[in-house]
């Protein structure tokens, strides 16, 4: 729950949820793909295991086979550390391998039945694909990856105190943990391979820093870096209940007005709620002064 209403209320949810961009349906399906990859290996059951492998597969569906190499790098990375290979050589593992396969070869069979297999692969495969590692434009790594923290605000700062007490407390770092760091650092890799480097790229690390920020979260009550993290979050919620009070001040008697003032109470309530470590509430308050926020028309 946590980690979804973190992943719910950040920038990039919001901008990326609003224009209708592919790499929402993407994150779906990498999300319940893990989500069962989590349970075959806690249950060590074939069937998870296979539930895993077919929706992998059914991931390419959505934007090609980037999603299935995010999924099965990020699986094997997490079993050549934690092991538990067992259950996904079991025969509910084959079947849903094999559905899987299906899926990775279905767009291709129906263009190729239709006749446009031929223009489909030359526009999608060698342009869209591999075209991508042979570009004109200069693409620098570092504004690059700075999209992360920006498309998880308002949580940014979590973020960051997260990965600072991982690497303080690194015998902490388990399985739970594990998955979305190796999650998000997979996705990372496998995008700053090719040239070309789009900002909406780095949205598909929202979920699994999100996750692990609630995996912290969760664990972590009185860390002196966890705090720091929470204390410039609250300034930062201060700041946006505060941005929005200037407009509601000019615009109280008209339609806007009521929806600016609500926006900014609910900032106002998230900062103090924050402020007494009540995550789960933090993030609901959020999510009602964002609402609030569209309803007066401010574009996010």
């Amino acid at each position: 729950f946590l980690a979804g209403m973190f992943a719910l209320t950040s920038l990039g949810f919001i901008a990326f949820g609003k224009i209708g961009m592919m790499e929402m349906p993407m994150a779906l399906f990498m999300t319940a793909a893990l989500y069962y990859f989590s349970q075959a290996w806690q249950d060590r059951s074939g069937k998870w295991a296979g539930l895993f492998l077919a929706v992998t597969g059914a991931s390419a569906l959505v934007k090609g086979p980037i999603t299935v190499l995010i999924l099965g790098g990020t699986a094997f990375i997490l079993l050549l550390l934690y092991g538990r290979w067992r259950p996904f050589f079991t025969r509910p593992a084959l079947g849903g391998g094999l559905i899987g396969l299906f899926f990775v070869f279905l767009w291709p069979l129906a263009l190729y039945y239709k006749g446009e297999f031929t223009r489909w692969f030359s526009f999608f495969i060698i342009g869209e694909n591999f075209g991508k590692f042979a570009d004109a434009l200069q693409y620098p790594i570092g504004p690059f990856l700075l999209y992360i923290p920006q498309w998880c605000l308002p949580w940014t700062f979590l973020l960051l105190a997260a990965c600072c007490w991982l690497i303080a407390h690194p015998r902490s770092l388990n399985f739970s943990l594990s998955l979305p760091l190796v999650w998000a650092l997979v996705t990372i890799a496998i995008h700053l391979l090719p040239d070309v480097k789009l900002a909406w790229y780095m949205f598909l690390v929202v979920p699994p820093a999100m996750l692990l920020v609630a995996g912290i979260a969760t664990q972590v009550k009185s860390s002196r870096i966890w705090r720091f993290g929470q204390f410039a979050t609250f300034f930062l919620m201060l700041l946006l209940a505060a941005t929005l009070s200037v407009p509601a001040f000019y615009l109280a008697l008209q339609a806007a007005g009521p929806w600016l003032i609500a926006a900014a109470l609910f900032f106002l309530v998230s900062a103090w709620l924050l402020w007494k470590n009540q995550m789960p509430l933090v993030t609901i308050s959020c999510l009602l002064a964002l609402v609030s926020s569209i309803g007066a028309g401010v574009q996010l």
